[in-house]
C-alpha cells in the first residue's frame, strides 16, 4: 500500500531531479513545448469546478480531539451530506502515526442523511498513558473516508502538535 508520505517523496525527489535538469546548458528539444502543454492542461483539469471528487458532496465539517488517561485518543468526526435527500453509507477512519508506524487506528460505518451534519465517534485505545505509546508520541493523525464502494480518500490530516494543542484547550 502506497502512503501519503512515499507519494510525498517520490514527487519531491521528481521536482529535484526535473529542477536541475532544467538548469543545464542543453538546448530545447522538441519534445519539451509538449511536455508544457500537458502540464498545462492538468493545470486546468484541476482548476475545473465541473470535476467530480470521489467524495464531492460528503465534506469533513470539524474534528474534535479528546484525551484520557486511561481510554485514549477520541477523535470526533463531524461530516455532512449535501444531497437533497436520501442517506449514505459512509466508512471512516481515523489512524496515529509515531513516524511512519501506524500505532493506533479504528473505523467505522455509519448512515449520514442527507442535508445532515453526522457526528462520528472514534477511540484510539492504543495511545493511553499506560500503554506502549502515549499522546506526546504522536507525530500525525490522518482523517480518511469513503463511500459503500467507493475508494478510501483522506480528508484531513492533523500533525501532533495540533492535537496535543486541541486536546489542551
Amino acid at each position: 500500500m502506497t502512503t501519503r508520505r512515499t507519494v510525498l517523496c517520490t514527487v519531491g525527489a521528481l521536482g529535484t531531479i526535473t529542477a536541475l535538469a532544467g538548469c543545464s546548458e542543453q538546448e530545447p528539444t522538441e519534445e519539451e513545448p509538449e511536455a508544457e502543454s500537458e502540464a498545462t492542461e492538468e493545470a486546468e483539469s484541476e482548476d475545473d469546478p465541473v470535476s467530480e471528487s470521489p467524495l464531492d458532496d460528503i465534506t469533513l465539517e470539524f474534528v474534535e480531539f479528546l484525551y484520557g488517561f486511561s481510554s485514549g485518543l477520541t477523535a470526533r468526526v463531524n461530516v455532512r451530506y449535501h444531497a437533497d435527500g436520501g442517506s449514505e453509507r459512509f466508512y471512516t477512519l481515523v489512524e496515529a502515526y509515531v513516524d511512519e508506524q501506524v500505532v493506533g487506528d479504528n473505523s467505522t460505518w455509519e448512515n449520514i442523511g442527507a442535508g445532515r451534519t453526522t457526528e462520528i465517534e472514534l477511540d484510539i485505545e492504543e495511545l493511553t498513558a499506560l500503554g506502549e505509546y502515549d499522546l506526546d508520541d504522536v507525530t500525525e493523525v490522518v482523517i480518511s473516508g469513503r463511500r459503500d464502494g467507493g475508494e478510501i480518500v483522506e480528508l484531513e490530516s492533523y500533525s501532533g502538535d495540533d492535537v496535543r494543542q486541541q486536546v489542551e484547550e
